[in-house]
């Protein structure tokens, strides 16, 4: 029997042009099959049902365990036969693994999950307002005006912000009064810190703290022992993309990223932490050199390790479609980029683009492969039985293009050996 030495498809799959017009090394549809390096064709495997029913979504991969949510609830999983709920009224998450640890948003509630999987809150929320403050004729401080603001202090050891300070003029000898303290909302806080000036002073230090529900309190002389470096911080508010980039955590909120304190990823500065788009953001990704973000105009990179340095360049006016930008090993793409992670996304005109640590952008097969356009996608780089694979799923198709990128399954059917 003669052989043949099938050569593969080297160029892989060609969605846009004719049949006729293909390449020898071109397919035009792959049911069911993997293209190894080289375009030779491995079946792909089938699936097997590990979890009841249910709508399942928002798939997570940390060191320690798998998040997902399923019918409203957050769900995390060591062993898939033991499943813990952890929160309830959950939507589409969007999520980044810090330390081991998972901050995630889903656009209305926000917060972490431990390396062993355990819910706390992503920000200590600031008090409402300052407590009342009032001169007392006894407390033995120095004549002179005083502020006085007060944080919240968690049970691990994580403070919240605050606003501005209260005024209050002492005479000599005299103290202050502090009435009808705000109490948290947040069954974390465990104490009230209390902070104050030195007399006609502009910093304010630690004096002291109190219990949850205590509601007033005398402050005499105490003496100053730490500077209070988290006023006018506030809790990160809920995103719909999140990112970390060089010690910060970057959230997209409607046309606002949001940029956490540098290693204090719950809080962000209210006055400057933030940077403006034109129009609501689709997605963001950082890079090496800096920050990907799509609006819906196009996508921009802003340049620069720090707020401070940033620089920003529209680098296409294709923008993302919602949900797919993401980070993935640049081996993906480039041999050359192995020790790095690009921007990867799906544009709305159907292209796969790539983003390089250096802010260049490119398109992959453009004159081959295109998506028509999605509601949202996800994409994540999944590696199995020794190749590495960029995984797209996409959700609720919008006017379908001409060509259209999908996978699907055949079956036959056989009836008395004849099919059907």
């Amino acid at each position: 029997m003669p052989e043949f030495n099938f050569p593969g498809w080297g160029q892989g799959l060609n969605n846009i042009a004719r049949e006729d017009l293909l390449e020898p090394n071109q397919l035009r549809k792959a049911l069911n099959v993997d293209l190894l390096p080289g375009g030779h064709p491995r079946r792909r495997q089938g699936y097997t049902k590990v979890l009841g029913d249910g709508r399942y979504h928002s798939l997570f991969s940390t060191p320690n365990y798998l998040v997902f949510v399923n019918d409203g609830k957050l769900c995390v999983t060591k062993d898939i036969d033991h499943v813990d709920e952890v929160a309830e009224d959950i939507h589409e998450l969007t999520g980044v693994v810090i330390n081991d640890e998972f901050y995630f948003s889903d656009g209305e509630t926000t917060g972490i999950l431990s390396t062993e999987g355990q819910l706390r809150p992503l920000g200590i929320l600031s008090p409402s307002r300052q407590p009342f403050v009032s001169a007392a004729s006894e407390g033995g401080l120095f004549e002179g005006y005083y502020q006085v603001a007060i944080t919240y202090l968690a049970d691990d050891g994580r403070e919240s912000g605050t606003g501005r300070a209260e005024f209050v003029t002492v005479p000599e000898g005299g103290g202050i009064t502090l009435s009808q303290i705000p109490q948290p909302e947040q069954a974390e806080v465990v104490a009230v810190r209390i902070y104050a000036s030195d007399p006609n002073g502009d910093n304010l230090y630690f004096r002291t703290q109190v219990p949850v529900g205590q509601a007033s309190f005398e402050l005499g002389y105490l003496k100053g022992k730490k500077k209070l470096n988290t006023q006018f911080l506030q809790a990160m508010p809920a995103g719909d993309h999140f990112c970390f980039f060089n010690g910060r955590l970057y959230a997209a909120v409607a046309n606002a990223i949001v940029m956490s304190e540098p290693m204090n990823f719950g809080h962000y500065h209210g006055i400057d932490g933030y940077m403006m788009m034109s129009t609501p953001i689709r997605g963001i990704a950082c890079v090496e050199g800096g920050l990907f973000v799509s609006d819906q105009t196009g996508v921009d990179f802003i340049a620069g390790a720090r707020p401070d340095d940033f620089r920003r360049t529209r680098v296409s006016n294709e923008p993302a479609q919602a949900g797919t930008m993401t980070m993935v090993n640049g081996e993906l793409f480039n041999e050359s980029l192995a020790a790095t992670d690009v921007a990867v996304w799906w544009s709305q005109e159907g292209h796969l683009m790539v983003g390089a640590p250096d802010g260049t952008i490119q398109r992959i097969n453009e004159a081959d492969v295109a998506i028509p356009q999605y509601e949202r996608g996800a994409v994540a780089e999944v590696h199995r039985e020794g190749v590495k694979q960029l995984v797209s799923v996409m959700k609720n198709p919008g006017m379908r293009s001409s060509s259209a990128f999908e996978d699907s399954a055949t079956i036959e059917v056989h009836r008395n050996g004849i099919e059907i």
